[in-house]
């Protein structure tokens, strides 16, 4: 059970990738996801709570997601992946990996500032995770109950918002 998530639950860092979904692939909120038709991501195993997956409550909600490049996306979950470490990358659509300025032909990670959870409320209380990834790969894992003390990082924040 995750009790971490809810609308508004922001992670910060990691790599967003390419996954190839082919014409009628089935994800696990249990209908077709293409490549093409809208933009689409997969998200941790950890965030689906429900033993039927394709009637938890995260399916066909939207993530915000927004690369160091400065581009941002909003993508329906429509899929999880398997528990990889970190647990917070993400998987993306064709369409939502190039508007993110990757090149679906020629696929990598691209590295993602932050994603948030918009409309998506599990435990009432739930905390929120944050992600501090250093350039040795070592990932501090931050939690916070009390939403006003997890702001984005002071490099994030525009001057007078305080």
């Amino acid at each position: 059970m995750c009790d971490h998530v809810r609308r508004g639950a922001t992670h910060y860092g990691d790599n967003a990738k390419y996954n190839i979904y082919g014409s009628g692939s089935m994800g696990a909120c249990g209908f077709s996801v293409d490549d093409t038709s809208y933009m689409a991501v997969a998200v941790s195993q950890k965030y689906f709570t429900s033993s039927n997956p394709n009637l938890d409550p995260i399916c066909n909600t939207y993530l915000t997601v927004v690369a160091t490049n400065g581009k941002s996306i909003q993508a329906k979950i429509v899929d999880k992946k398997g528990i990889v470490p970190p647990d917070w990358s993400i998987d993306l659509n064709a369409v939502a990996y190039d508007a993110l300025g990757g090149n679906h032909n020629s696929p990598g990670n691209i590295a993602m500032d932050h994603y948030t959870f918009n409309a998506f409320s599990t435990l009432p209380g739930a905390g929120v995770a944050r992600l501090r990834v250093a350039a040795n790969a070592n990932i501090t894992i931050i939690k916070s109950e009390n939403k006003k003390k997890n702001r984005k990082p002071k490099a994030h924040r525009k001057k007078g918002n305080h």
